[in-house]
Parts: structure tokens; C-alpha cells; sequence
């Protein structure tokens, strides 16, 4: 039984009749891709804030490349995308995955097997199927060499398995003199806490090839910009190209068409009024005629649009958007951080830094720049660099005024010296007046 032909091999989000604009995007990456068979093409990063229609530009660019050629043409492209997964991962089972995403487009392209990467073949099911399309495939030799990459890469028997999963594409272009153009998406899960290990190194050798570039996109706009244009180890290996929200005509354009498909009624002079409240993002607009669609029914004047917008900001698909994002920055910034840590690590942490400031060994020498070793007895407790508030009130009783640490020898001497006292811990002593460790 032969399997149900699709016209995609990566599933686009928008339907065809809502999706508007963006075609100065599509025939860029379009005729990009193709011009790296002449060797003409740099690798390239699009940047855009969340929601602009990025990932839909590479899905629909790459579903072109694999149905408009030919590939028995000279000058055909491979069209390779690859998302990268929000899940933590090991670098291995990361190779892995990104080896077979790589065996399935390269060889289901000459093979001329879209099934093969629509049902997202791996492992065992992966190797009968490319040996079943060997005889369809040209370049055996090359198949070999990659079947043998990802049985190392299985077995752990290298090294670095992400370098070798990542310079994939580049060595079977350079071996076959072939063009292939990778699409990589949601770049940003390179980073913690999705992945830790190095990707973006191992990236400087497989993006400079003339003959297999790499597009890059994602949603964090300012990693994009710091890793890959501003600095980084891919500095000056990229090109960039800004996607910007629809202009006034395309957002109302957008609403139009969106309306029209979800069955709201809408006046004409509602839609540009919809898409300059969206800033001209098209998924808030779809989100708003969604909301409609489900709510009201229709969008008769700009008050029931401010109903739609306070419903879906609140608890609708912007909220939602809104908290996803919110949430996964957070994720991201206190596990990227390495003293982002918890309430009870703070506090504990901080108490060994009082304490090491407190105490002081016996034999100590005469007091340095930082207040470690009190000046001729030992053991004279030393303030850290302020005194807690008893150790102020003591020193508003004698009628000091606590400034600065130039202050510190006058205190002393007002309130004499003092044995430091035990505490439960081990033995460790802190100074009078000051919070110690349990108080």
C-alpha cells in the first residue's frame, strides 16, 4: 500500500488562505538556497520578536526547495530543516537526532521519499528504509559514510558526537559536490538549560561552506544578535536580515482574510483598526478574530474590539503566548546564571561570608584593608562593614555615629574589647552584636 502523498515535508501552521504577505522573505531564502549550487550564498540569521511569522517563512521555503526541483539536476539543493528541541537532552541522544534528521532529508530528497521524513523515521526503522532506497540513491559510497557516523555516534564511540552530527551536512557537500541548505530553528535552545554542552563552537567550520549555509532563526532576538551578528564564535560568519511586524495595509489585509475564514463578521474599516491594536504581529491578529470567532461572532465597532483584547490579554491565546514566554525566560535566566539559587542557598551562602569576616584565628596578625585581624588582642571581635542594629544602637549610646569603616578603630575603642562567644556550629565564633549562623 503506498503511503498518503503530502504536498509538505514540514507541516506549515498557517493555513493557505489566511497566510498574507511575507513573499519578499520566501523568495530571499528561495532563491538564497538555490544560488549555493553556484557557491554564492552566506550563511544567514533572521532576526524578528516572537510571533512575526519566522519559523512559517522556513517551512514554507523548505517544502519548495524539496518539491520544485528536480534531483537529478546539476545544480539541485538538499533542503535540511531542523528545530531545535525544547527538552534537555544529552549530547548524544542530540547527535543522534540530529544525524537522522539529516540521513532522512538528504537521502528521501534523491530518493524522492518525502514519507520518510513525514513520519519522522529513526532508529532501526530509519536503516531498512534508506537500504530500501539505496538503489534510487547516487551517492553510495556517501550513504556508507553516514550510516557508519551514526553507528559511532549510537554506540559512543567518539569524542565529541555533536561536532560530528553538526559538520554532517558540510563533508557529504564537500565529498558528493553537492548543495545542501540547512534551515535551523529555535536557535535559542542552544543554551541552558536545554543543552550543556558546546554547539555553537563546533558550528564556526560547517557554516562558513559555500556550499551548504545555514539559516538561522528564533525567538530571542538579543541571543541571536550577541552569539551570532554582535560577538561570539560565529562573529563574522553571518549575515542578517530583519523581519519586521506588517505594515498598516498587509495587518488590515491579514484581519481580512482571517475574519473571512473563521466565518466573523466584520466591517471594512474595523480591519485596519484591528491590526494597528496588534502592532501589526499576526498572530495577535489571528488571535483576536479567534477570540471573536468564539466570543462574539463578530467585530461590529472598536469597542467590541476592546472587549476581545482585554478578554484575550487576560486569559485568552496572547495571555497565553505571554506567559509561555515569560516563563521560559525566567527558566532560562536562573539556570544560565550559576549564583541564581534558592532562598535557603542565599541565606547560607551569605552566613559563610559573615562568618569568615567575624572570625578570626588566633595569632592573627594586625588588621589589613578588608578588617581581617583586629589591631594587638586577637581576640577583639572585628565589625564586618557595618554593624548590625544593635551593634548600632550600642555605638548611639556611647554617642558614635557609624559612617564609614573609617569609623571602625573609634568603635573599638568605645566599646572596649571582648571574648569572642561559641557558638553551636562546630565552634565557630562571629563577633558580638552581629547575626551569627542559627540567630
Amino acid at each position: 500500500m503506498n503511503p498518503p502523498q503530502t504536498d509538505w515535508i514540514v507541516e506549515p501552521i498557517v493555513p493557505e488562505p489566511i497566510y498574507t504577505d511575507r513573499q519578499e522573505f520566501l523568495d530571499f531564502f528561495y532563491k538564497a538556497a538555490l544560488n549555493a549550487a553556484r557557491r554564492l550564498t552566506q550563511s544567514t540569521v533572521m532576526l524578528g520578536q516572537r510571533r512575526m511569522g519566522k519559523t512559517e517563512i522556513f517551512k514554507r521555503v523548505v517544502n519548495r526547495l524539496f518539491f520544485e526541483q528536480d534531483p537529478a539536476a546539476p545544480e539541485a539543493v538538499v533542503p535540511v530543516y531542523f528545530s531545535f528541541p525544547a527538552k534537555q537532552m544529552s549530547e548524544t541522544r542530540f547527535a543522534v537526532d540530529y544525524l537522522e534528521n539529516f540521513i532522512r532529508h538528504y537521502v528521501g530528497f534523491y530518493s524522492r521519499r518525502p514519507d520518510m521524513i513525514v513520519k519522522m523515521l529513526a532508529g532501526e526503522t530509519l536503516l531498512i528504509a534508506v537500504e530500501k532506497a539505496r538503489p534510487l540513491f547516487p551517492f553510495t559510497k556517501t550513504l556508507d559514510w553516514m550510516l557508519e557516523w551514526l553507528d559511532s555516534v549510537v554506540r559512543e564511540d567518539c569524542v565529541f558526537p555533536s561536532r560530528m552530527a553538526i559538520e554532517a551536512p558540510r563533508r557529504v557537500a564537500a565529498i558528493d559536490d553537492a548543495a545542501i541548505a540547512v534551515f535551523l530553528d529555535e536557535f535559542q535552545n542552544t543554551r541552558l538549560p536545554q543543552y550543556d554542552f558546546d554547539i555553537v563552537g563546533f558550528m564556526q567550520e560547517a557554516v562558513e561552506s559555500p556550499t551548504c549555509p545555514h539559516f538561522v532563526t528564533g525567538s530571542a532576538m538579543s541571543m541571536l544578535s550577541r552569539e551570532i551578528i554582535g560577538r561570539g564564535a560565529l562573529f563574522g560568519r553571518f549575515r542578517g536580515m530583519d523581519i519586521k511586524p506588517m505594515t498598516g495595509y498587509w495587518g488590515a489585509e491579514m484581519a481580512r482574510k482571517a475574519a473571512a475564514y473563521g466565518g466573523v463578521e466584520m466591517p471594512e474599516l474595523m480591519a485596519p483598526v484591528v491590526a494597528d491594536r496588534c502592532g501589526g504581529n499576526p498572530f495577535y491578529i489571528r488571535a483576536v478574530v479567534n477570540q471573536a470567532a468564539l466570543t462574539l461572532g463578530a467585530i461590529p465597532d472598536e469597542e467590541a474590539i476592546n472587549r476581545l483584547l482585554a478578554v484575550d490579554l487576560s486569559s485568552g491565546f496572547i495571555w497565553g503566548e505571554l506567559h509561555d514566554q515569560v516563563m521560559r525566560w525566567i527558566e532560562r535566566a536562573g539556570r544560565r546564571r550559576p549564583h541564581a539559587m534558592g532562598v535557603p542557598e542565599q541565606m547560607a551562602k551569605r552566613q559563610a561570608r559573615r562568618r569568615g569576616r567575624a572570625g578570626t584565628p588566633a595569632g592573627a596578625g594586625p588588621m589589613d584593608q578588608r578588617g581581617h585581624g583586629p589591631p594587638g588582642n586577637p581576640n577583639v571581635a572585628v565589625f564586618p562593614r557595618r554593624p548590625d542594629r544593635r551593634g548600632r544602637k550600642k555605638a548611639r549610646e556611647k554617642g558614635i555615629l557609624w559612617s564609614d569603616r573609617k569609623d571602625l578603630d573609634a568603635l573599638l575603642e568605645h566599646l572596649g574589647p571582648r571574648p569572642l562567644p561559641k557558638l553551636d556550629d562546630g565552634g565557630e565564633t562571629a563577633s558580638p552584636g552581629i547575626a551569627g549562623p542559627g540567630k
